[in-house]
């Protein structure tokens, strides 16, 4: 896989690293000071144009992250896919359109507004939430 996204320029590329700022680049399968006794209960992934979201879950079920949140960057519409197995599936919305993310206990929508909103409230309590 990618070390890089491939829509970055060479020029890019060296500035951040003459600047020091490529310490902090993402890394997934392949860094030494990575992932060493398993992995997370969750992530939290935005999708965006060219990313590697869809190409990271193999990774992530290999590790044993048992939810992978993906939250789109411009429609704040959100997925939810659980470990079954050795793969992910999706999570269906309730009726009301929310999915819940049993590992932290919230649960995520998207509102349909425009401007886009991402509705993120406490899966155990109802009673209110928060729109960012």
């Amino acid at each position: 896989m990618r070390a890089v996204l491939s829509y970055i320029s060479d020029e890019e590329l060296a500035r951040r690293k003459a600047w020091g700022l490529d310490r902090h680049d993402e890394m997934w399968e392949g860094a030494e000071d990575g992932v060493r006794h398993g992995g997370p209960d969750a992530v939290i992934e935005i999708r965006s144009p060219h990313d590697e979201t869809d190409e990271k879950l193999p990774f992530y079920a290999a590790i044993g992250t048992r939810e992978v949140i993906v939250i789109d960057r411009d429609t704040k519409q959100p997925e939810i896919f659980c470990l079954a197995g050795s793969q992910y599936v999706a999570q269906q919305a309730d009726r009301e359109g929310w999915l819940h993310a049993g590992t932290m206990q919230i649960r995520f929508r998207g509102t349909g507004t425009t401007p886009a909103r991402l509705g993120v409230e406490d899966g155990t309590d109802a009673t209110g939430g928060t729109v960012i």
